[in-house]
């Protein structure tokens, strides 16, 4: 009998890695976790739930999965697998001295992985550790030296220690197709006196390659490096002078301002990083306000189900922790982004999801009782037109919870192409649209450049 089951499990379970490995996840989620409900200590089940959370950005779900997982390993193969796993949601959720111990553990299990000592590089990076980056680096490439991601990390690492000519020949000995090499490429480029290098290179790409070339010099902004950004940015505008996804960034660097970011470059930006979205935001920007804001929100909420419209949703993250903590008849979601979407979708929460931008779209809605806009008003300068059509589109006692990034004065465009707000300029807004504020608190939205970029969330309701 036990046989018997044993051999139908492993049916169900090969299926569902047919069907993650076709990006199905929902389907996958479902058999694994019907398995589980028959057999809670099922190696192969909670690993494979646990990736699923993980690829799904749900850190907190795949870790316990993933323990379970590390302590039904029958074989040392078995083990070093859900270990390996097991680090990269605890280092998700900045458990660093957890997900070093638990790579640790399988590299001395199992000291030839290379993708090993690449996880803990990831970890060392980090924590800045940078000698340590490179040795685990260099370890990877001994065992493998065709590692792509490696040797795009270790000229990165290099960088990190002023060693600008060492990584520069690196990437040169090394040429590849992929654009993170190409990012850190024209950077080194420019940070070792070889810009009008770069420059003929990019000079020389033809149309086709307009997104690589602008999300160059996006890097070059996202590593700091604002002057390289604004140089690049303008040798691109050169040849489309017209690019809204050019000239928002460039504006913002060279102090041009705006009351909104346009619809073109959000599209773009999004369009483009959508697969690394959470992994990026979660993991390397430590990105924490919907968990922060879906937990304020739990006590305001009512005890029945709720209509709810998620503004801006992104790759799902808010619509995933309102989930945990409201009871909901149905959850639409609203993007620019069709990439975005389709991450948003694979989390199984929304009823509906629609590729809009938000203005026109609530133009059209029908009244909800929440609506949420986490890092959304970041592209928005002016907010009276927000406040008033949300207001609109509110039952009566409805709800509006939001972010924004702080500044002191009313609102302001940074450098990083994002809007800035003053608390006292949202209040004053929300009295002027008949909003009465429930919950207000500051809290770091990100890091940006190693350092905290301060914020505060909103809870407001309509009266």
């Amino acid at each position: 009998m036990i046989t018997k089951m044993m051999k139908h499990s492993e049916k169900w379970i090969s299926k569902a890695m047919a069907l993650l490995a076709q990006g199905k996840l929902g389907q996958a989620k479902a058999i694994a976790t019907k398995i589980l409900k028959e057999s809670p200590k099922h190696y192969q089940a909670n690993l494979l739930l646990g990736v699923i959370y993980l690829k799904l950005g749900d850190n907190e779900q795949a870790i316990p999965l993933l323990q379970v997982a590390v302590q039904t390993a029958r074989t040392a193969t078995e083990k070093v697998q859900a270990l390996n796993n097991l680090s990269l949601p605890l280092s998700s959720t900045n458990r660093l001295d957890d997900a070093l111990q638990a790579i640790n553990e399988a590299i001395a299990i199992k000291p030839t992985q290379a993708i090993f000592y690449c996880n803990r590089a990831n970890l060392h990076e980090k924590l800045q550790n940078w000698h340590a980056m490179q040795e685990d680096l260099q370890q990877a490439l001994s065992i493998d030296a065709e590692i792509e991601e490696a040797i795009i990390s270790l000229s990165v690492c290099l960088r990190k220690q002023k060693r600008l000519n060492e990584a520069l020949n690196l990437l040169d000995a090394h040429p590849l197709h992929e654009p993170d090499w190409h990012n850190e490429w024209v950077l080194l480029c420019c940070l070792t006196g070889n810009a009008q290098r770069a420059l003929d290179w990019i000079s020389q790409q033809p149309s086709t390659k307009q997104e690589l070339l602008i999300g160059i010099a996006d890097y070059a902004a996202e590593q700091g490096d604002l002057g390289i950004a604004c140089q690049l940015y303008e040798a691109l505008l050169k040849r489309w002078p017209d690019n809204q996804r050019l000239l928002h960034p460039y504006h913002s660097l060279a102090g041009i301002p705006s009351d909104r970011a346009p619809r073109e470059y959000v599209t773009s930006l999004y369009n483009q990083h959508a697969e690394q979205f959470n992994q990026r935001l979660l993991d390397t920007l430590g990105y924490r306000v919907p968990e922060r804001l879906a937990t304020r929100l739990a006590s305001f909420l009512p005890s029945s189900p709720i209509h709810v419209l998620d503004l801006g949703c992104g790759t799902g993250l808010a619509g995933q922790e309102l989930g945990i903590h409201a009871q909901l008849k149905s959850l639409i979601g609203v993007d620019l982004s069709e990439q975005m979407l389709k991450q948003a979708e694979l989390t199984g929460v929304y009823s509906h999801l629609v590729q809009e931008d938000i203005f026109d779209y609530l133009h059209t809605r029908p009244k909800v009782d929440l609506i949420l806009a986490t890092d959304v008003l970041i592209y928005i300068g002016a907010l009276s037109p927000l406040f008033k059509q949300v207001s609109h589109c509110l039952t009566q006692q409805g709800i509006f919870a939001f972010s924004t990034e702080a500044c002191d004065n009313d609102w302001q465009l940074t450098p990083s192409g994002r809007f800035q707000h003053s608390l006292s300029h949202v209040l004053t807004l929300a009295k002027a649209h008949h909003f009465q504020l429930l919950h207000h608190e500051p809290c770091v939205i990100r890091s940006e450049h190693d350092q905290p970029v301060h914020g505060e969330i909103y809870i407001f309701k309509t009266i």
